[in-house]
């Protein structure tokens, strides 16, 4: 996982060769073709959030991921979880995309997410 940060304080998080740019929801297509291949609409559902806000300090990207460790992309090895697609070096605010096999997986992945955070 590379980190790449920019001049105006967002830090942004790309596997390999990937550069996950963040225009509307382009960089969600992106990454899901990227991980899935061209067929992934039929494979996976995804969940996108480009501005999720959590309590307390602003955390590096390194914490955040360390703190989701549980739900991170991929869990037990398997195609699904959370991958953080940008994090804000002055807010605390990271954006992410979420992906499973269903809705209801997608959805119960997010509940962890946001429960970490409570």
């Amino acid at each position: 996982m590379t980190i790449l940060n920019t001049g105006c304080g967002l830090s942004y998080l790309a596997a390999g060769i990937l550069t996950v740019r963040r225009t509307g929801a382009t960089h969600v297509f992106d990454l899901s073709k990227y991980i899935f291949g061209k067929d992934w609409f039929k494979k996976i559902v995804a969940l996108s959030l480009d501005s999720f806000k959590y309590p307390g300090i602003i955390l590096s990207a390194e914490a955040i991921l360390d703190r989701i460790n549980e739900i991170a992309f991929p869990i037990k090895a398997e195609k699904k979880g959370v991958v953080i697609t940008a994090v804000s070096r002055h807010e605390p605010i990271f954006a992410f995309v979420i992906f499973a096999s269903t809705k209801k997986e997608v959805t119960r992945i997010h509940k962890k997410l946001t429960k970490i955070w409570d």
